[in-house]
C-alpha cells in the first residue's frame, strides 16, 4: 500500500477521501477505487513534502494505533520510491499524525450523536433515542417502548442509587442496560440541564471503539425530556463475558502465565490513553473487564478528552493512583503495575 501512495503522490495524485476501504487486494495486485475523491490538479507533478504529509497522516489515521510500531519501517517502502529522507519524513509525519488523529476520533464522536450511515436519532414520544442502524429492529421497538420492563426481565447486576443495571439474555447476544437514576428532586434539578451520564457514556464509547481501545459496543442511549429538560436516561451495550481486573488477579501474581500478559495488556491499555489524553475518571478494577487476557474499559460516564496536555497530565495521575490502590492487599502485583505504567 505504501508502494502504491508512493506511485500516486509522484504522479500528483492526492486522494482526498483516504481510507483503508478504497483499497481492494486482488491476488498480488493492489486497485485504487472511489476516483470521485481523488485530486488531479498536480497530474503529472509529484505532490511537495506538505502535502504528503498531511496525505500519509490521513492514511495511518485510519489504522488502530497499536500498530503503530508498522509505520517506520513500512515508510521504507514510501521514500524509497520517492527518494525522499526517511528521518526527517517519520518526524513530520509522527508530529502531523497525532493532530489527523485528534480531530478524526472528534468528528467521529460528533458525528455519533446524529443520523448518519452508522447511526440512527429520533424523537419518540417525549425522548431523544440513538441507535446503531445495524442493530435488530424489533429488540430496537421493544428497548424504546418500555426499557424498563427489559430492565426488569434481565440479570440484575446493580441496584443502587445512583444506577440500576441489568444484563438482559438474548440469543443474538446479551444487552447490558445501566438506567440513571434520579435520586431526589434536587438532585433531578441539578442535572435536568447538562448532558444525562448515559449521553457522556455513549460518546466515550465511539471515543474508545474509534481509537482500537477495547469496550463494549455501544447500542444505544435514551434520554427522557421534556422541553430542554433532560430527565431520566440509559445507556445500553453488548455484554461482554469475563471477571473484572478485582477478581482475575485475586491469588494471582503478574509473574505467572497469562496473567502476566493480561498485566502486560493492562499496561498497554494506559500507555494508549496516556497517548492520547484521554482520562477515565474511576479507575477502579470493577471497571476493568478482562476477556481473552484483554482489559475491556466499562463505566466511561466520568471519561474526558483534553485538549491541553498540561490538564491531562495532572488528571492522569488521578486514574493511575486510582488504579494503584486497587492492589494494596496485593503489593508485588501493585509494586509491578507502579513500576510500569507511564508517569
Amino acid at each position: 500500500l505504501l508502494k502504491v501512495l508512493a506511485r500516486h503522490h509522484s504522479a500528483g495524485i492526492r486522494q482526498k477521501d483516504l481510507h483503508l476501504g478504497n483499497f481492494l487486494l486482488s491476488g498480488e495486485t493492489w486497485h485504487t477505487i472511489d476516483g470521485d475523491a481523488v485530486d488531479f490538479t498536480q497530474l503529472g507533478r509529484p505532490l511537495d513534502l506538505p502535502t504528503s504529509v498531511n496525505n500519509l497522516a490521513l492514511f495511518f489515521a485510519q489504522v488502530e494505533p497499536h500498530f503503530d510500531h508498522l509505520i517506520e519501517p513500512s515508510l521504507d517502502h514510501y521514500t524509497s520510491h520517492r527518494n525522499l529522507d526517511r528521518k526527517r519524513l517519520l518526524s513530520l509525519l509522527t508530529n502531523k499524525l497525532s493532530t489527523v488523529r485528534t480531530q478524526r476520533r472528534l468528528t467521529y464522536v460528533k458525528k455519533s450523536y446524529r443520523s448518519c450511515s452508522e447511526f440512527v436519532r429520533r424523537k419518540i414520544a417525549g425522548q431523544v433515542v440513538i441507535y446503531r442502524r445495524d442493530s435488530d429492529p424489533e429488540r430496537i421497538r421493544a428497548l424504546f417502548e418500555n426499557p424498563d420492563a427489559l430492565i426488569s426481565s434481565g440479570v440484575t447486576l446493580k441496584n443502587g442509587n445512583s444506577a440500576t443495571v441489568a444484563c438482559v439474555p438474548h440469543p443474538e447476544g446479551d444487552w447490558v442496560i445501566k438506567r440513571y437514576n434520579i435520586k431526589n428532586f434536587w438532585h433531578g434539578l441539578k442535572r435536568c440541564l447538562r448532558p444525562s451520564r448515559a449521553w457522556v457514556s455513549w460518546g466515550n464509547a465511539q471515543r474508545l471503539r474509534i481509537s482500537g481501545i477495547p469496550t463494549p459496543k455501544a447500542i444505544a442511549v435514551i434520554e427522557k425530556r421534556l422541553g430542554p429538560l433532560r430527565l431520566g436516561a440509559y445507556f445500553i451495550c453488548e455484554n461482554i463475558s469475563g471477571p473484572d481486573a478485582q477478581a482475575y488477579f485475586s491469588n494471582k501474581s503478574a509473574d505467572q502465565q497469562p496473567h502476566k500478559t493480561t498485566a502486560q495488556n493492562i499496561i498497554f491499555l494506559f500507555e494508549q490513553l496516556h497517548k492520547l489524553g484521554i482520562h477515565h475518571g474511576d479507575c477502579k478494577a470493577t471497571n476493568l473487564l478482562i476477556h481473552e487476557q484483554r482489559p475491556w474499559l466499562i463505566d466511561l460516564d466520568a471519561m474526558r478528552e483534553f485538549k491541553s496536555r498540561r490538564s491531562f497530565l495532572r488528571h492522569y495521575q488521578i486514574d493511575r493512583q486510582r488504579f494503584l490502590l486497587n492492589w494494596q492487599d496485593h503489593p508485588k502485583l501493585q509494586q509491578w503495575f507502579d513500576q510500569r505504567l507511564p508517569n
